[in-house]
């Protein structure tokens, strides 16, 4: 009884032994396989702002979003466009922002396949909102609303 009761402690401790494994290791490398391979996002917000042509070809057309401001002819109209590749020249930082509208405030929301950026001054009519998104494991700007009425 002795004999059947060591080995069926011995044999337990060796199937346990044999089972255990680094979760440590094995998680980490599974959240890789299972994560796509995606571009840093605040590598790619630095070269966005820093570069024209690396800009221009990381804005997603058809754009979303539109450009609301006063018509100059008749400033009871709000004139709305979406954005065309002609009218998106350069699009400002949010530190050129900062030295145009001290009295800017702003808001970054970071999810895993989006940014939202948000600027505003209160009580004045004037919002930016941009989102950013990841499509074939690159950062696009896809959605831009400039609202200044």
């Amino acid at each position: 009884m002795k004999n059947i009761l060591y080995l069926t402690i011995v044999l337990c401790i060796s199937i346990c032994c044999g089972f255990k494994r680094d979760y440590s290791k094995e998680s980490s490398s599974n959240s890789k396989s299972f994560r796509p391979n995606d571009e840093d996002f605040n590598m790619f917000y630095n070269q966005f702002y820093s570069d024209s042509i690396f800009q221009r070809s990381r804005i997603h057309f058809p754009l979303k979003g539109v450009v609301k401001y006063w018509d100059e002819e008749d400033e009871t109209k709000i004139i709305s466009l979406h954005w065309t590749p002609e009218q998106v020249n350069q699009i400002s930082s949010k530190q050129n922002l900062l030295v145009n509208y001290p009295n800017l405030k702003s808001e970054l929301t970071k999810k895993r396949k989006t940014v939202i950026e948000k600027f505003w001054i209160e009580n004045s009519g004037f919002s930016i909102e941009r989102r950013y998104e990841v499509l074939n494991h690159k950062w696009y700007l896809t959605y831009y609303d400039l609202c200044n009425v």
